[in-house]
């Protein structure tokens, strides 16, 4: 593993306006340290935290998908070793840059150290640098950061010792986690229809080259497709997709001085929840992410801290797309979602408050009750706003522009709010999708080339649409 140089300052910032509430200090940190440490080596960073917080974790940013929580050492400080792998590891995956220590408040606002700047020393003699795998598609390139072979298995054991402590990994499947550090959080998830190829580049002067791909039982070879033999690609051919279809994953394993050196696994969003029937259960502890079952560890919900008997609750898919945005709930509330074209809900069972320990919430995940008419109503609605998140358009809301996946957010929040008084898809255009509830300001759409036309008769010709295309489906 490649030596990184880290300066450290001893001084605080805030990332937030309500810095006086909430600062967070490093103490006793030498002015350079080297990453990884020496084997047997320890060197402890502390953090002292002012102020009410809900978590406090390190990471490279406050919303990175890769971070590690920190353990209470003491009253007000927290503690975590540099020399743990886990991290030498995070800040090889990342590249060069900073990380912080980073505290979010109980209102949601988050506070951080002075940024801890690492590089990369220079380069051992006769060392290489891992290939580099690419997805590519008609529409973008995405690269695929993946951890040396050798570190696998380290990696397996320090992430079952880890657990066995009791000690939080924020991120339920591990290797994804640290194979998606990159700005594009989550890499590693592709929906193998819209994959060409996959490419392999391998450091120049390697020798001993060769790059292979597999699904289920069947497995593939990369070809040279350059001079010098120093890039490899696998060309998506019918079959190819077809077994990374049935298997749900794509392994890749790329080999230098004919040894294995690099494995990354691309997977394939799920269409569906894998439940049992009738649905399933799970219990997630305040400001933890837990994995919703039946989804591959592809949608993660998380929720804030649990106060009144109520959270904040957040749905996320792993490649980072918002599903159900910041929403507020308590025991006996229900949140519809979709995942392909299929709807299910998230019913808060059971909030557990107690005055020392973890909160936590029981939430059960099933289909809704299709022969309800209010169902199909909400089913109905959900169509639309999707139809807004993945379309073409501006969404301009008492004078400001809104991307697509901003306006969809904005919607959902608002039908949230008036769910059970909303009967008909009409009266969730009129009192939620055409103006502003505070101000009756009317929302508009900005479509490419210009035009710009009333957001209630967008949505009912979006909607007329929808009922064409179910029509022709029956």
């Amino acid at each position: 593993m490649s030596r990184w140089i880290v300066s450290v300052a001893l001084l605080s910032v805030a990332l937030t306006a309500a810095a006086g509430e909430v600062s967070v200090r490093l103490t006793d940190v030498p002015a350079e340290v080297r990453v990884p440490l020496p084997e047997g080596a320890n060197l402890v960073l502390t953090a002292q935290v002012d102020g009410e917080v809900s978590s406090v974790w390190l990471a490279t940013a406050p919303d990175a998908r890769a971070r590690y929580l920190l353990e209470r050492a003491g009253e007000s400080l927290y503690q975590v070793n540099l020399a743990e792998p886990v991290l030498s590891a995070m800040l090889e995956a990342s590249g060069p840059g900073q990380i912080r220590i980073f505290a979010e408040a109980p209102d949601g606002s988050v506070h951080a150290s002075v940024p801890v700047s690492y590089t990369r020393a220079p380069a051992l003699r006769g060392w290489q640098r891992p290939p580099r795998v690419f997805v590519r598609s008609a529409d973008e390139t995405v690269e695929v950061t993946g951890l040396p072979h050798a570190l696998d298995a380290q990696m397996a054991a320090l992430s079952a010792r880890l657990q066995g402590q009791g000690m939080v990994i924020e991120m339920p499947d591990f290797y994804a986690r640290l194979r998606g550090l990159g700005d594009r959080g989550g890499v590693g998830w592709f929906e193998p229809s819209k994959v060409d190829r996959i490419e392999v580049r391998f450091d120049p002067g390697a020798v001993g080259l060769a790059a292979r791909a597999a699904a289920g039982k069947e497995e593939w070879e990369f070809v040279a497709a350059d001079s010098d033999g120093m890039k490899h690609e696998l060309i998506l051919t019918p079959g190819v997709r077809r077994a990374w279809q049935q298997d749900g994953r794509l392994t890749v394993t790329c080999s230098q001085r004919g040894m294995d050196d690099l494995r990354v696994t691309l997977r394939r969003p799920p269409r569906k929840l894998g439940l049992p029937e009738g649905g399933a259960e799970f219990t997630i502890v305040q400001r933890r992410t837990e994995s919703v079952p039946g989804s591959d560890d592809y949608l993660r919900l998380r929720i804030g801290d649990i106060t009144g008997g109520q959270a904040l609750l957040t749905l996320r898919t792993a490649d980072g797309r918002d599903v159900v945005t910041r929403r507020s709930v308590k025991q006996g509330d229900s949140v519809a979602f979709h995942l392909g074209e299929n709807e299910y809900e998230l019913t808060v069972e059971r909030v557990a408050n107690f005055l020392i320990g973890d909160d936590y919430m029981v939430v059960g995940v099933s289909p809704p009750d299709r022969s309800s008419e209010t169902h199909s109503v909400q089913q109905q609605i959900l169509s639309l706003i999707d139809v807004v998140r993945t379309a073409s358009l501006t969404f301009i809301r008492q004078g400001t522009r809104h991307t697509p996946a901003e306006a969809a957010a904005h919607l959902e929040s608002k039908y949230a709010d008036v769910r059970d008084d909303i009967r008909t898809v009409d009266e969730f255009i009129d009192k939620v999708a055409s103006k502003s509830s505070l101000s009756g300001e009317r929302y508009s759409i900005e479509l490419p080339g210009g035009r710009v036309v009333d957001s209630a008769q967008w949505f009912r010709e979006q909607y007329a649409k929808l009922q064409g295309e179910q029509d022709q489906q029956r």
